[in-house]
């Protein structure tokens, strides 16, 4: 650091705003000192930010490759219940083939007869219902080129207009 003081022959003077030259001189070394000071200080700082967005960018990617992961786990969880649920559905129609072929109606007849008094009805306690209807006709043209029209005149403002006139009609 540069001398704040000049001397004379006669007497001792501060040397700040008497001489302007040296004192941006002095500004100067000040701040090369400071800037040897800061340095280290910026080149740390700089060097913890790179850090910083180093781990970040590793956080980011093991956050994306978890997820693949998370799906991947997924789809074979998907993958092994379906092939369970086909296997069991394979199974219930093998059971139910068995149950189709160990059904004799002989048998059966036979069983509701002597287990439970079961008998036929008698000719007397059957009866028959007619569910066939008359053969007509309808023209339903009309029907329907009235509920397009109708359609049409429900869309839009003008729509809600006739919607609301044609409930006090």
């Amino acid at each position: 650091m540069a001398n704040l003081y000049g001397y004379n022959t006669s007497s001792a003077y501060k040397l700040g705003g008497t001489d302007s030259r040296y004192g941006q001189n002095l500004h100067r070394e000040i701040h090369k000192e400071n800037k040897r000071v800061a340095k280290p200080v910026a080149k740390a700082k700089n060097g913890l930010a790179n850090l910083v967005l180093v781990a970040m960018f590793f956080v980011m990617a093991f956050a994306v490759v978890s997820g693949y992961v998370a799906i991947n786990e997924a789809n074979n969880e998907i993958s092994s219940l379906k092939s369970e649920y086909n296997e069991i559905v394979a199974s219930n129609q093998a059971i139910q083939v068995k149950i189709d072929k160990a059904i004799d109606l002989n048998k059966l007849q036979s069983v509701a007869g002597e287990r439970f008094g079961m008998v036929r009805p008698e000719r007397y306690q059957m009866f028959y219902v007619d569910l066939q209807m008359g053969d007509f006709s309808e023209k339903t043209s009309d029907k329907v080129e009235s509920e397009k029209s109708q359609k049409i005149a429900n869309m839009g403002v003008p729509g809600v207009i006739t919607g609301a006139l044609n409930i006090f009609r």
